[in-house]
């Protein structure tokens, strides 16, 4: 988890999680998405799937075989065009031949509708850059709903966090994301302290010293400034204020030092977590227990009504 996800989504769940007025909640590890992209090695995917719980719980989906029954049945109300002319299909397919992107990687957000529906959410706090999967998710809960002649499936609606997409510290006229194979492209919440300061002073800026925001002349600088802003609370206007005076290198010094000062306690935190695998175990298989009961009665539910039962 990078601090994109941190900024976009895990802040806006932690909220939700102190809201006593929402009556369910339910987070999943992604790991059946995770190998939409090919061949992944099972002790490495584990070991992530374990290292995503800690971190979680600092700031198993796999074992719940009712998303994949429910993202076949949802899949029968999409179409290839639909899948094919999704932003993230097209940007991520052309990392292969012509011919040779995983299957996984079209149907991926078929899973993303599963996993929602599966719970028959209301509401889904998520990155700007899923706004098309949401999209699609609604689609399909309404064209389910009026092929059946129901109100089975509510129509979710997305919930933004506060979080403007974040830019690669790398090239920063792509986002921030988990696939880059650079790792110098984000900062993830495990960093270092020295390991994240090494990162911000390596950030991609332009010739100009002066720290100013403008995303289209200086997507670099304008992204360090959107990172200032993010993590101090200060609207754009008063992070330039505050550094009036100021090249960008000693502006990355400041950024680098706020970021290590906000994501201490949640190292602080993760470090204890992933080093008691007995525990997080213990922790997906409640989770695992809680969740069974809700997906197996909506796909007993959904094979009734389309006639499997």
């Amino acid at each position: 988890l990078h601090i994109g996800n941190y900024l976009g989504f895990i802040k806006s769940f932690v909220a939700f999680q102190n809201d006593l007025s929402i009556t369910r909640r339910v987070l999943l590890i992604a790991d059946l998405h995770s190998i939409s992209t090919g061949r992944q090695e099972p002790a490495q995917l584990r070991l992530n799937t374990l290292r995503t719980l800690a971190a979680l719980l600092a700031c198993g989906q796999s074992r719940l075989p009712e998303h994949t029954e429910l993202m076949w049945i949802l899949g029968s109300a999409a179409t290839v065009a639909s899948l094919s002319s999704l932003s993230q299909f097209k940007d991520k397919s052309a990392w292969y031949p012509e011919g040779v992107a995983p299957v996984g990687l079209l149907t991926y957000p078929l899973l993303q509708a599963a996993d929602v529906l599966t719970y028959r959410a209301t509401h889904v706090p998520v990155g700007d850059d899923q706004t098309q999967h949401m999209e699609l998710v609604r689609h399909l809960a309404t064209k389910f709903n009026l092929r059946y002649r129901c109100e089975f499936f509510p129509v979710p609606e997305k919930i933004s966090g506060a979080c403007a997409r974040l830019r690669s510290l790398r090239n920063p006229s792509v986002k921030m994301s988990k696939s880059d194979t650079d790792t110098k492209s984000r900062i993830e919440l495990v960093d270092t302290p020295e390991l994240t300061t090494a990162k911000i002073r390596k950030a991609v800026t332009d010739f100009e010293s002066r720290v100013t925001f403008d995303p289209e002349q200086r997507p670099g600088v304008s992204n360090l400034v959107t990172l200032f802003s993010l993590f101090s609370g200060l609207t754009v206007e008063q992070v330039l204020k505050q550094a009036d005076g100021i090249d960008t290198l000693a502006f990355k010094g400041k950024l680098a030092e706020l970021i290590n000062s906000q994501l201490a306690p949640i190292r602080e935190r993760f470090s204890q977590f992933v080093g008691d695998e007995r525990e997080l175990e213990r922790l997906l298989q409640y989770g695992e227990e809680r969740s069974r009961p809700i997906a197996v009665d909506t796909l007993k539910e959904v094979k009734g009504i389309v006639g499997m039962r």
